[in-house]
This record gives structure tokens, C-alpha cells and sequence, in this order.
């Protein structure tokens, strides 16, 4: 058994807007479907296998005649309708180019959100502590504690923004 993995990066540009719905109707009349984004992994899965097997006419062909790629790495990859190969996405993220506004190439760049425990004021990045609430404070939260900006500077930040990640 073959348990060595290699890992893959993609980059993959738009050439038209996604919008991403589930299967459910639009309701009534002048409604619009809900939008995902990112999709689902599961869908976002099967597109992805979908588009590598799609490059290449002759492995679609192979696939769809036979249920399997002649490309030994494809094949492995995807497996076949029955058994599914070693193919799996781990992380998704958005991503961007940085240099989009200038003549020059770059490189895509992720873009994650900050961690639930960081806050960027201004330019520079501050730690959140975790804390009780004040008496007579009340929040919608279950947890005991809550991420709170503790500084020396009592005076409001000029430029705040900060970020709540739900598990």
C-alpha cells in the first residue's frame, strides 16, 4: 500500500462570477437563493475532480468507457466510480493577487481571517484576553469568557476591526 501523499496547490481564477446555492427551489416569485461561499467541500470536491478529469478528452473518455484514467497518476488520484482514490481537499481558502492593480505578475495570496484571539489596530496587530463579563452585562454567547480589548490607552482606536471565528 502506497502511503505516501503529495500535495497539490491550485490557484484557481474566475473568467465569471460564482454563485453557489444549494438544491432547494427559490421560493416565491422576486426571491433569491441563498449563496454559499466558499461551497461546501463536498461540492466543491467533485467539482475540482470533475475539472481534472475534464482537461484531458482522452482520460474523460477512459473513464467514462472503462470506470478508470489510463493516467496511472489520475487514476490513482480519483479512483474509480466505485472506489474512490486518494484524492481529497484539505484546505480551501479565497485567495487574491496582491499586485492586481499594478503591470506586475505575482503570486496568488491566501486570505484567511484573523484568529479569534486578534485584533488589528491601526497597523499593528493586539492580543484579546479572555474575560468575565462586568456585572450587569449581559451576552447572547454560552461560554464563560469573552475576547476583550485590554489596554493601558483608554481612548477609543481611531481603526478597529475585529474578528469573531465560530467553530
Amino acid at each position: 500500500m502506497n502511503t505516501t501523499a503529495t500535495t497539490t496547490y491550485y490557484y484557481v481564477r474566475p473568467t465569471d462570477s460564482l454563485f453557489v446555492r444549494g438544491n432547494l427551489s427559490f421560493g416565491d416569485s422576486g426571491e433569491h437563493g441563498a449563496s454559499l461561499m466558499p461551497p461546501p467541500p463536498s461540492l466543491f470536491a467533485g467539482a475540482f475532480r470533475s475539472a481534472l478529469l475534464g482537461k484531458d478528452a482522452a482520460q474523460m473518455t477512459a473513464f467514462l468507457q472503462q470506470g478508470q484514467c489510463s493516467d496511472s497518476a489520475l487514476a490513482q488520484a480519483l479512483g474509480t466510480p466505485a472506489q474512490p482514490g486518494a484524492f481529497c481537499i484539505t484546505w480551501l481558502s479565497l485567495a487574491g493577487e496582491s499586485a492586481a492593480l499594478s503591470d506586475k505578475k505575482s503570486a496568488p495570496e491566501a486570505l484567511s481571517p484573523l484568529p479569534a484571539d486578534l485584533a488589528l489596530l491601526g497597523s499593528s496587530f493586539v492580543t484579546l484576553q479572555p474575560c468575565t463579563n462586568p456585572s450587569g452585562v449581559q451576552s447572547a454567547g454560552e461560554l464563560p469568557l469573552r475576547a476583550a480589548l485590554v489596554s493601558a490607552n483608554k481612548r477609543s482606536p481611531k481603526v478597529a476591526c475585529f474578528c469573531v471565528a465560530r467553530a
